[in-house]
């Protein structure tokens, strides 16, 4: 796993390398900072990043990618998953700017997501005052799961190189009826899995790999 995210850096800085003589003004890597304060606190991991490029003045193509797992264990049921996902879409500036350096936007934006999912083995145990209790197992699976992506949010330069942005997300499943047995316990880069919708929220804290003058 640690080798999939060092590559997918390292292409991200071959791109920028490359699109920088071309019309891209900016290429920005992201990580989102709320996932991982909630991460220190919960039992569902997630960890998301980002990159993001400007091709126009006022629209961004944006690669998203991560990784978590999840488990549920109590008395009646134990049980853990895993994931990854990937993202790709693009970001609209509602805002024109304001000078030729002026990247901070207000947006909406759109994402198409998909994930490979894999949940260990299920161990239940049922319990019934007539018939007592019973033990049992639901076999291990994995899934791909995709889902699409509605969100608006802002981004901002706080430093020449560093920014900061946050994004409200309304996410849809596709095939959410394959979980009908046994759900994950929860998703990476979508959020519970007991739904076929989601809602969700991202700070993040990026550094900018690149910039150009939106007049050139």
């Amino acid at each position: 796993m640690l080798n999939y995210f060092i590559r997918v850096l390292f292409l991200a800085l071959f791109a920028s390398t490359a699109l920088a003589q071309d019309s891209v003004k900016q290429v920005r890597v992201s990580a989102d900072i709320a996932k991982l304060i909630v991460n220190t606190s919960s039992a569902n991991k997630d960890i998301q990043f980002a990159v993001d490029a400007l091709l126009k003045k006022d629209t961004y193509y944006t690669f998203e990618f991560g990784y978590g797992s999840s488990s549920v264990d109590n008395s009646l049921l134990n049980y853990s998953t895993s994931n990854s996902f990937i993202k790709i879409g693009l970001d609209k500036s509602l805002l024109l700017p304001v000078n030729n350096k002026d990247l901070d936007i207000a947006f909406v934006g759109l994402r198409l997501a998909a994930s490979s999912i894999n949940r260990s083995e299920g161990y239940y145990k049922t319990i019934n005052s007539f018939w007592g209790s019973t033990n049992g197992v639901v076999p291990s699976a994995s899934f791909f799961a995709p889902w699409f992506e509605l969100l608006g949010g802002i981004k901002v330069d706080v430093l020449p190189t560093i920014t900061a942005g946050w994004t409200l997300r309304w996410k849809f499943m596709l095939n959410h009826t394959q979980f009908s047995e046994l759900p994950p316990a929860y998703i990476a880069g979508f959020g519970s899995a007991n739904s076929a919708t989601a809602f969700d929220f991202n700070f993040y804290i990026g550094y900018k790999l690149f910039c150009k003058s939106l007049r050139k």
